[in-house]
Formats: structure tokens, C-alpha cells, sequence
């Protein structure tokens, strides 16, 4: 009988920390819960970045495609009133305009 008296005694002394752990535990996940919120935040900042310069990456994309046209057309455009001369000899030293 005393040796349950003696466990029973160890399990109260136990049950003593018991609202000190509970504290701590709840300071615990507060820390962990505010953490979390910071995270979700910063993934959400770089989630709004990211479809922003996604965006801007289509823009861009774009408008090399269309200054490339307009080089092609100006490069065109630019040899249309060229005359080509077959069958006459070149010299070496001899430049084109």
C-alpha cells in the first residue's frame, strides 16, 4: 500500500509542473502561429510577384517579336529600290555602296 501512496504522491508532485508546460507550450504555438502568418505573407508577396514579372515577361516577349518585324520590314524596305547588275566582274578592292 505505500509503495501506490509513494506513486501517487510522484504523480501529484508531476501534475504540479503541469500548468507551468501548458504555458510554455501555448507561448510555443503562439511563436509558431505568428511565424506562420509571416510566411504566408511572404509567400503571398512573391506569389503577386511572380505573376507580376510573368506579365511583364509576356510584354516583353512581344515587343522584341514586334521590333524584330519592324527591323525586317526596314531592312526590306531599304533594298527595295536596289539594283542588282549580273554578269559584270568585280575587283577585289572594289567596294559596294
Amino acid at each position: 500500500m505505500s509503495g501506490n501512496m509513494d506513486d501517487l504522491i510522484a504523480n501529484m508532485e508531476n501534475l504540479k509542473h503541469l500548468p507551468h508546460q501548458l504555458n510554455n507550450m501555448q507561448k510555443q504555438l503562439a511563436c509558431m502561429t505568428e511565424e506562420m502568418q509571416g510566411i504566408k505573407l511572404a509567400m503571398h508577396n512573391l506569389e503577386t510577384e511572380n505573376k507580376k514579372l510573368k506579365q511583364q515577361h509576356v510584354q516583353l516577349e512581344n515587343q522584341v517579336l514586334n521590333l524584330g518585324n519592324q527591323i525586317n520590314d526596314l531592312e526590306q524596305h531599304g533594298r527595295r529600290q536596289n539594283l542588282e547588275i549580273q554578269g559584270v566582274a568585280m575587283n577585289a578592292d572594289q567596294e559596294t555602296p
